[in-house]
């Protein structure tokens, strides 16, 4: 499931509510599948550090992904 676009306007309460909804999404795949896309982490708050940082990097990049 694609994450959800920060727009570059957004006051800094949406893009972190975002931020949250983006982690949140990534944190619940790992708790079901064991793994954040290919990559799997050691424990819970490997995992969340993990979505931390796809979620910045995504932010950085303005929602733009690889398509496979």
């Amino acid at each position: 499931m694609p994450l959800e676009r920060t727009p570059p306007s957004a006051r800094s309460k949406l893009r972190n509510e975002i931020r949250s909804r983006n982690v949140k999404e990534l944190v619940d795949s790992y708790q079901s599948s064991g793994k954040i896309g290919t990559s799997t982490p050691a424990s819970k708050s490997a995992a969340v550090k993990q979505a931390v940082a796809i979620s910045y990097a995504q932010e950085r990049r303005g929602g733009k992904r690889k398509r496979s």
